[in-house]
C-alpha cells in the first residue's frame, strides 16, 4: 500500500499524527522530498481531519549530536511546517540508526490524546538488531500495541540492505 492510501483509510476527524524520520547524512537527498511532497500529501489528508494534531521526531543513532528530538502536538500545521522546514540531516556512519530510541519516545515524551494514533517512520536504514541501550524491539512492538498505535513505515531507497521494520497495528 502507498502512503496516500494509508492516509485515505483514516476517516476520523480528530487524529494524533506524529512525523518520525531518519535525521542521518544518508537522508540529505529527501530532504527536499519531505518539504515538497510529504508536507503536501499531509496537508492535503488533513483537509478532511478537523481536529488533527501533529507531532515532529527527528532522530539519528549513538554518539551522535542527539538520538531524537521530540516537537510536542499542534493543532497548527504551519507550526509543524517549520520545525519540518529547519530538518537538516547530518552526520551518521553506519547503516543501523537508534529507531527504536525514536519509537519509544514518540509513545512516551509525546502528550497522546486521540483515539486515531498514527506514526509515519520515515527512513532508509533499520534500527540496530541488537538494543544498544535499555529500548528493545520487543519493547517498542508491545507498546504501540498496548496504546493502539498505528506505525507505518516509509521506506526511502538506500544501499538495497537496510529496511525498516514492518507496519505495526
Amino acid at each position: 500500500a502507498t502512503l496516500a492510501t494509508v492516509l485515505e483509510e483514516v476517516k476520523e476527524p480528530d487524529i494524533d499524527l506524529v512525523l518520525c524520520i531518519d535525521s542521518t547524512g544518508s537522508m540529505k537527498p529527501y530532504q527536499d522530498f519531505v518539504r515538497t511532497e510529504l508536507v503536501p500529501m499531509l496537508k492535503e489528508f488533513l483537509k478532511g481531519h478537523d481536529k488533527a494534531r501533529f507531532a515532529f521526531i527527528e532522530y539519528r543513532d549513538y554518539f551522535e549530536e542527539f538520538i531524537y528530538r521530540v516537537t510536542q502536538f499542534t493543532t497548527d500545521f504551519n507550526l509543524f511546517q517549520r520545525s519540518l522546514n529547519r530538518y537538516r540531516p547530518t552526520a551518521g556512519g553506519d547503516i543501523p540508526e537508534a529507531v527504536d530510541e525514536a519509537l519509544w519516545a514518540a509513545m512516551t515524551d509525546l502528550k497522546w490524546q486521540s483515539a486515531t494514533r498514527l506514526l509515519l517512520l520515515v527512513g532508509d536504514a533499520p534500527p540496530h538488531p541488537l538494543a544498544q541501550r535499555k529500548i528493545t524491539h520487543d519493547m517498542v512492538v508491545n507498546k504501540a500495541r498496548e496504546m493502539k498505535l498505528r506505525i507505518i513505515p516509509v521506506i526511502l531507497p538506500s544501499d538495497g540492505k537496510s529496511a525498516l521494520p514492518a507496519e505495526i497495528k
